[in-house]
């Protein structure tokens, strides 16, 4: 009679197991929160499973950022910018004074980091130049450091600030040799740059422009 009477509950009990069964076997899978692991590529998910994937494609998006926004291509036109200060110091009618600069030039880069430009320096002592800077692109750095030089000659007449007394009645060589170095941090088609340029204009007197600026790859 017990038996009986647990029969048609055990029944029961066993229809609706078979039911719920096939349902928990066919749990989808949680797309949300993958267990995925990039650097592995036996781990790597089926393309289709990837786009469903949130997760996997904002990954992939900032990755291919990075990798093609961090190391810009050369062999193309720029804009070279610098602000900062000048230092001077000459030895004919001596005096030293700081005063304000601003340079602006144009150039064309090889794909080998070789740079050609022209330009021009807004300062006490204004000039207008040529010559040559060298970037180099270290492959796991993001820190470029270059250096270069040039010829220019003095602009008298176009002056940021007249300086002190001794400025204006300067009688010596208007030719100037010049040499420069910085960094440069790479960025998307422009490059922030902290610069340092020494013009030389014979032994009559020096000038030293230090500064920050951009370079604008056209």
């Amino acid at each position: 009679m017990r038996l009986s009477f647990y029969s048609p509950c055990l029944i029961a009990l066993a229809l609706c197991f078979s039911v719920l069964n096939p349902a928990l076997a066919e749990e989808k899978p949680d797309y949300q929160k993958p267990n995925l692991d990039f650097e592995n590529p036996d781990t790597l998910i089926d393309p289709v499973e990837g786009v469903r994937n949130k997760d996997f494609v904002r990954r992939a998006i900032l990755s291919s950022m990075a990798k093609h926004t961090s190391r810009f291509d050369f062999e193309r036109p720029y804009i070279n910018h610098l602000m900062g200060f000048s230092a001077v110091f000459q030895k004919t009618l001596f005096t030293k004074y700081v005063t304000g600069v601003q340079g602006l030039s144009v150039g064309y880069i090889t794909e080998g980091g070789h740079g050609f430009e022209a330009g021009f320096e807004f300062a006490s002592i204004s000039n207008i130049f040529a010559g040559y800077r060298r970037i180099f692109r270290p492959d796991s750095f993001s820190l470029w450091p270059f250096f270069g030089g040039g010829l220019g000659t003095e602009v008298v007449g176009m002056r940021f600030a007249d300086g002190p007394t001794q400025a204006p009645e300067y009688s010596g060589m208007k030719q100037m040799a010049f040499g420069t170095l910085g960094f440069l941090v790479p960025l998307v088609d422009i490059g922030i740059k902290a610069e340092a340029r020494f013009n030389f204009y014979g032994t009559d007197r020096l000038a030293l422009s230090t500064g920050i600026g951009v370079i604008l790859f056209l």
